[in-house]
């Protein structure tokens, strides 16, 4: 996942506000106050790149649970003079796992997985703005569309290079700073690597600046390095720019990878019908709004079962339910192997001679076992039910409390999915407050296990007690707990209205699990309200 998103000028928020993130991300707040806008700016910009709108209104990976209401809605107070700002910062270790092979023609293959150019010094941050072209009043004008007006890729906190598109709809870049850290690495590389090492390595970068345009989608992807477009380029500059354009083009596939990966769940989970494979997977909201979790579970072995050991085992949930497959049949698909094993009986039976008679009600009775052996495979149908392990009565998701239907869908996001972002909206919601801390070590395993990364907007008290408990215990050589993280582990946001926007505040852990900040206003002061 990113290690951090930027965001300004976008629903809550006014001034561009740095978000960070760790493998767990709570996100905490009042109503209102900006937190969703957090979670949305990332389904707008997924939506925005795999279709080239920004005038979005329901988004991919939101399906009915986020409508944007188009770009119009989606920017700060309707001020369409500031631009809507969104960035990212990008992880090293992807990028110095990266193939930035440099096809030379005198050293083929030079450049591959640099790892010695990016390191906090370096750490890599690109931010773009979007907008939309305004009539002399200030409004925008009928029948233009939003789009991107300008980049900026950072290095190591300073500005590395910009890029901005010209009256002609091309991009092309506006600057290159000299005296960026990775513009001296890079061209220290390059120096130490030349054939000729009297060369006068003299890159003369504001020549590069001018000769270059950008390809260009909703982000840049690569510089053009046609020969056309470079003739006027030396040897030396050519270099320059195709590592510069292979630096671009993985900075575009990171971003492009991180917000395919991202899985969404929404605040309002579906309730699905009585039977599940009547579920309609096209909707819309399937994905956003859970409806998947049930079909998953249906379907894949592995997933149930991490489920089954979550829902009613005696040290987590414990909740009385347990999920089974249960095959259905119809006569007319049974008759064909029932009349082939009672065949074999009567055959048994009756024409052969034995000195023994044989029980032919045991025989029968086989005979049907024999099918039951193989029911699976000529199932017609298969559903999902739940076994009440408290009377062993087998039941539908509809025949029980709204909680277990709204809890699936958040430990299949959890526990189903592998290396990939979960970001949740309220998963405590319906819950009794002991599972919404039991929820703490859904994610914690999610996290550690399953390599997930989660952004987690809640207003729970009992999951990020839970979460910090965890952080004492997992250096407590009594406890032993096989859920300990570190405070590396875990992120909390608050975000407050104000004013002029939402603002965010990191309240920072420490390793004994205690806040290392005052929580603003109180931690969950209501409840001393109530009592005293």
């Amino acid at each position: 996942m990113f290690k951090s998103v930027q965001i300004g000028n976008f629903k809550a928020f006014g001034n561009s506000q740095r978000i960070p993130l760790k493998p767990i991300t709570l996100i905490f707040g009042p109503n209102s106050s900006g937190k969703s806008s957090i979670i949305h700016s990332l389904a707008f910009i997924h939506h925005a790149i795999s279709t080239g709108d920004f005038d979005v209104h329901h988004t991919i990976k939101g399906g009915n649970s986020i409508d944007l209401g188009g770009f119009r809605q989606a920017v700060h107070s309707r001020n369409f003079n500031n631009r809507i700002e969104w960035g990212v910062e990008i992880d090293n270790e992807y990028l110095n796992n990266a193939e930035l092979t440099l096809d030379d023609e005198d050293q083929p293959n030079l450049w591959s997985r640099p790892s010695h150019l990016f390191d906090d010094k370096t750490k890599i941050e690109i931010m773009m703005s979007i907008g939309i072209e305004l009539d002399d009043q200030d409004r925008p004008i009928k029948g233009r569309k939003p789009k991107v007006y300008s980049y900026d890729i950072k290095s190591g906190g300073t500005k590395f290079l910009s890029i901005s598109q010209r009256p002609d709809n091309s991009y092309k870049l506006d600057y290159i700073n000299k005296q960026s850290v990775l513009t001296n690495k890079i061209t220290d590389f390059l120096r130490g690597t030349t054939n000729n090492e009297a060369i006068n390595y003299e890159l003369n970068i504001d020549q590069i600046v001018t000769e270059l345009t950008i390809k260009n989608s909703v982000l840049p992807f690569s510089v053009n390095t046609d020969g056309k477009s470079i003739s006027g380029l030396n040897k030396e500059q050519k270099r320059f720019v195709k590592l510069l354009s292979k630096l671009i083009e993985s900075i575009y596939r990171y971003i492009e990878t991180e917000l395919n990966d991202i899985e969404y769940l929404g605040p309002l989970r579906s309730y699905p019908p009585r039977i599940i494979e009547m579920a309609e997977d096209n909707d819309p909201n399937f994905k956003a709004g859970g409806g998947f979790a049930w079909k998953e579970v249906l379907e894949d072995e592995n997933v149930r079962e991490k489920i089954n050991k979550w829902l009613s085992s005696g040290e987590n949930l414990q909740t009385p339910y347990s999920l089974k497959i249960k095959n259905l049949h119809t006569i007319d698909g049974l008759d064909k192997y029932y009349t082939e094993n009672i065949n074999k009986v009567i055959e048994n039976t009756f024409l052969k001679e034995h000195e023994v008679q044989p029980d032919i009600w045991t025989d029968a009775e086989m005979a049907l076992s024999k099918i039951k052996d193989f029911e699976d495979e000529i199932s017609e149908r298969k559903e999902l039910v739940l076994t009440d392990l408290r009377t062993k009565t087998e039941v539908t998701h509809r025949d029980i409390g709204i909680g277990i239907s709204q809890v699936l869908p958040v430990l299949v996001s959890a526990l189903g999915n592998q290396n990939k972002t979960v970001v949740i909206e309220q998963p405590e919601i319906h819950l009794h407050p002991a599972i919404q801390a039991e929820l703490g070590d859904v994610f914690i395993e999610g996290a550690l296990k399953q390599k997930n990364s989660f952004i987690l907007e809640t207003h729970s008290e009992h999951l990020i007690l839970r979460l910090l408990r965890r952080i004492r215990e997992a250096d407590d050589i009594e406890i032993k707990t096989k859920n300990g993280i570190k405070p590396s582990d875990l992120m909390i946001l608050y975000v407050d209205p104000q004013k002029e926007g939402a603002q965010v505040y990191e309240i920072p852990v420490n390793e004994d699990g205690e806040f290392d900040r005052p929580w603003p206003e109180g931690f969950f002061s209501e409840r001393s309200k109530e009592l005293f």
